[in-house]
């Protein structure tokens, strides 16, 4: 039997968020979630969140630096920190602390250090942002203490999965490198990332489709990432694809590919 970490993405932004990842955690769906901690409504199910992880629901920090939620200075799009990244020209001083300011929120809203740390937009593994990321990690917690952080790599001997090509364009941004530069510094790390898609299906079977082929070709070991919401919302860019999401998991179709594909549900990788 392999396992499977599924964990849900932008936590905070809209509290229909929150409440479909709880309902899924609830029933047994759901592994972790990963908390935009400088967002809106970072705060509303503050309680029911401690409480979720208390249960075993793994929180991490959802680190922002596209989205305008407040502070420091406005942020900047996805292509602007590609750019610079890529030309060494991101600015290291404000990325630290941004990366502090949101490990200070997550950790006043939850009264822990996050489980584990991804990106949104998976700017975390991009060059410079990567090191600075690694560093302040290493200086703010005990070794015992440091979270996992979330890999973009596929598994070297991994069949290719639906969207292969935007896969390679993360892999090309730092997913590849990421890796073994978190073995050299002491940091778990998923060996197999699914999940990725563009956010484009137009009913709930047709993102079941596309679980079943990601199913398929998992590994032992890997990590889903997934948008589920409980409602549409307003300004959101992944539309009514994050409710059927939420159905598709609520499901017992889901229950079923897991058992198809001999599947279950982890906890951890650690």
């Amino acid at each position: 039997m392999k396992t499977l970490l599924l964990c849900a993405d932008d936590l905070g932004q809209n509290p229909a968020i929150d409440e479909a990842c709880l309902h899924l955690f609830e029933l047994g769906r759901l592994s972790a979630a990963s908390v935009l901690s400088e967002a809106p409504h970072a705060a509303t199910h503050q309680q029911a969140l401690r409480q979720a992880n208390d249960k075993g629901l793994q929180l991490g920090l959802h680190f922002n630096l596209t989205l305008p939620f407040q502070h420091l200075q406005p942020k900047k799009n996805l292509a602007t920190w590609i750019i610079q990244s890529q030309l060494q020209l991101v600015d290291t001083v404000f990325i630290k602390k941004s990366l502090l300011y949101q490990l200070q929120l997550f950790e006043d809203l939850f009264l822990r250090p996050p489980n584990f740390i991804d990106g949104h937009q998976h700017v975390h593994q991009f060059k410079q942002i990567r090191d600075v990321l690694i560093q302040t990690l290493r200086e703010r917690y005990p070794s015992h203490q440091l979270p996992w952080l979330r890999s973009t790599a596929l598994s070297p001997k991994k069949t290719r999965p639906p969207h292969y090509f935007k896969c390679l364009v993360l892999e090309i941004l730092g997913g590849k490198k990421f890796v073994p530069l978190l073995k050299k510094q002491g940091f778990s790390c998923n060996p197999d990332f699914l999940g990725v898609y563009d956010f484009r299906v137009a009913s709930e079977n047709a993102y079941r489709a596309l679980m079943v082929q990601w199913l398929s070709v998992a590994e032992n070991q890997t990590l889903m990432m997934c948008h589920p919401a409980r409602v549409m919302f307003d300004d959101d860019p992944h539309g009514s694809c994050r409710v059927f999401e939420y159905l598709y998991f609520k499901s017992e179709s889901f229950l079923e590919d897991l058992h198809q594909n001999k599947i279950q549900l982890a906890k951890s990788f650690l």
